[in-house]
């Protein structure tokens, strides 16, 4: 009897280890979904901001069902308002309207401070639908109207601050990116004993080769993100691929700035050769880390991020 007792509490004890384990994975996903949404938000103002209405609605459209997901509902009424704004510039008040109805719903669901400034956007938006019944010469009004509500500012922690971004060349763009990968490698420890020599990749080689032969895992790390640096400057992005994955399996467990940082670099790599697949999931999961280890190296990712959107 003492036995069958025994068993049936270690089962019992298993199945709340079980579950347990299944509620912090369920939390994990939730996380993740939740990055991902914030990522796309980002990506769709820049579009929004650049007059590219469609591709904005779309990064939006695809926030909410990963804001739905992550069982955010203040995210889900923000993507709801910034859906609307898109329908309010294509001049389709109607469409503006219902969704700022859906993203007050959800502010008032969760007491949430945004909805005070959406019921005054939702004021002028009602102003909006009564002056487009009128006669044609209340169109300038209008038009003032709806460009004062897509300027007015938003809360500071949900949009991306700063001037509206100019129309770059391709070669712009890239060699933004160049420096700024350069940057963010440089606030990798034991950058700068490497720096001095970041021309030299004869040496940088060697340098490699005598890491693996003494063990300097560290030393390796950074010797790939230079020299992946070096290739992708120069355009040879399969090669920096290469490197950069050596280094973030390098870091991976050991060091978490490094391993956010080679993590970027992986995803930014991917983007420009077109493998898109799960390159949300990684640049999350770099965002992530780098949001715990390093507000600067954050910045300069959501700089590159927004960069590649310029592409």
């Amino acid at each position: 009897m003492m036995i069958i007792l025994a068993v049936l509490g270690f089962l019992d004890s298993f199945r709340r280890g079980r579950r347990d384990k299944l509620e912090d994975y369920k939390r994990k996903l939730e996380e993740c979904h939740e990055y991902e949404a914030e990522i796309l938000v980002e990506m769709g103002l820049i579009h929004l901001e650049r007059g590219k209405i469609e591709k904005a609605l779309d990064k939006f459209l695809e926030a909410l069902e990963d804001y739905k997901k992550a069982g955010d509902v203040e995210g889900e009424g923000y993507a709801h308002e910034l859906i609307g704004d898109c329908y309010l510039s294509k001049r389709n008040t109607e469409a503006a309207f219902e969704e700022y109805k859906r993203a007050l719903k959800c502010y008032k669901k969760v007491k949430s401070s945004f909805a005070d400034d959406l019921l005054e956007k939702i004021k002028e938006v009602e102003m909006i639908k009564k002056a487009i019944q009128k006669a044609p010469e209340t169109e300038n009004k209008e038009e003032e109207t709806i460009k004062s509500i897509q300027e007015a500012p938003r809360t500071e922690d949900r949009k991306i601050q700063g001037k509206r971004p100019k129309e770059v060349s391709k070669e712009a763009a890239i060699k933004k990116i160049n420096h700024l990968i350069l940057e963010i490698i440089g606030l990798v420890d034991k950058y700068n004993y490497y720096k001095n020599f970041s021309k030299d990749v004869k040496y940088l080689e060697n340098a490699l080769e005598s890491s693996k032969l003494i063990g300097d895992l560290e030393g390796g790390g950074i010797l790939h993100l230079i020299l992946g640096e070096i290739l992708f400057r120069k355009g040879e992005y399969e090669q920096a691929l290469q490197h950069f994955k050596e280094a973030y399996n390098i870091f991976n467990g050991k060091d978490k700035n490094g391993e956010g940082i080679s993590l970027l670099l992986v995803g930014i790599t991917s983007f420009i050769l077109g493998k898109e697949a799960k390159i949300y999931k990684t640049f999350n999961e770099a965002m992530t880390i780098l949001g715990k280890t390093s507000h600067k190296a954050q910045r300069i990712a959501y700089d590159i991020i927004e960069t590649l959107e310029t592409l």
